[in-house]
């Protein structure tokens, strides 16, 4: 049986880097090496494509651009699907059947891989480009949502500029919103950058530590409740997971609790 050449992307300019970096040394780990031949790209933090042939630790601890590595570049030939190679003043054509990204936040869920994959005509696994850009933009998912009827908490969203006043913007939340609030970045993942806060001093605070992931933030009300999870595989024919429930002793489940749980449990089922 022919094997299925499967280009698997890790790293990425995004502050989620080494979130990447973990999911790609276990995914590595366990992809059925008698149905698909892997290619590893590793994309530095500025932006490198490097094609890899070491060992997944190196990968892990984030030591795997320190060998010679070759730059790479995908394709936009539609006669030639895959990579190209760069060897000095020549190159290499490597193909690929399927692209991976396994890639976290900016660079790597909103779009950007998903548009450059459709481009080239390559099969990539994911959600498409559309759907990605809106997913990673809160705001976009809050009227997306609202639109099909879809409860979300009440938000408002504003973008960084030399006119935004902080304190007017406090006012307007406590109008329209109520306290606690989260503030958010609006394209960005892990909980990076989140912060719950109770008064004028923290909001402040919350919006400036916001702005330094994005250049747009939300806010939203909170909502009393706990927080659930469920992972959808498939195109036609879905596979369903089963529900997870998270329970966690902090304010919420931030960045440091989502990848070590010092104070936090998964429940899998979750108890509902």
């Amino acid at each position: 049986m022919k094997k299925t050449k499967l280009a698997l992307l890790f790293g990425g300019k995004s502050n989620e880097y080494t979130v990447s970096l973990h999911s790609a040394s276990a995914i590595i780990q366990n992809v059925p090496t008698e149905k698909f031949d892997v290619i590893l790209i590793g994309i530095t933090k500025d932006g490198k494509w490097l094609l890899y042939d070491g060992d997944v630790e190196s990968i892990n601890n984030d030591t795997w651009y320190n060998d010679n590595l070759n730059q790479v570049m995908l394709s936009m030939d539609n006669d030639f699907k895959g990579f190209i190679k760069l060897n000095g003043n020549s190159f290499e054509k490597i193909e690929a059947d399927v692209i991976f990204p396994v890639l976290h936040g900016k660079n790597g869920e909103d779009g950007t891989i998903q548009g450059m994959c459709q481009m080239a005509g390559i099969p990539y696994v994911g959600c498409n480009m559309t759907s990605s850009a809106i997913c990673m933009d809160k705001e976009f998912t809050h009227i997306v949502c609202e639109m099909a009827g879809i409860k979300t908490a009440p938000f408002i969203a504003a973008v960084k500029s030399s006119t935004l006043n902080t304190k007017h913007l406090y006012d307007e939340c406590l109008q329209k919103l109520s306290l606690p609030l989260f503030i958010k970045p609006a394209n960005n993942g892990s909980s990076l950058g989140i912060s719950k806060v109770r008064n004028y001093e923290q909001f402040e605070k919350g919006i400036v530590e916001a702005f330094e992931f994005d250049s747009k933030v939300v806010i939203e009300s909170m909502i009393e409740g706990f927080e659930i999870g469920c992972a959808v595989i498939g195109n036609e024919n879905l596979i369903i997971g089963e529900v997870d429930e998270v329970e966690t002793k902090n304010d919420f489940f931030d960045y440091v609790e989502k990848y070590t749980q010092h104070n936090s449990k998964i429940h899998c089922p979750a108890r509902i």
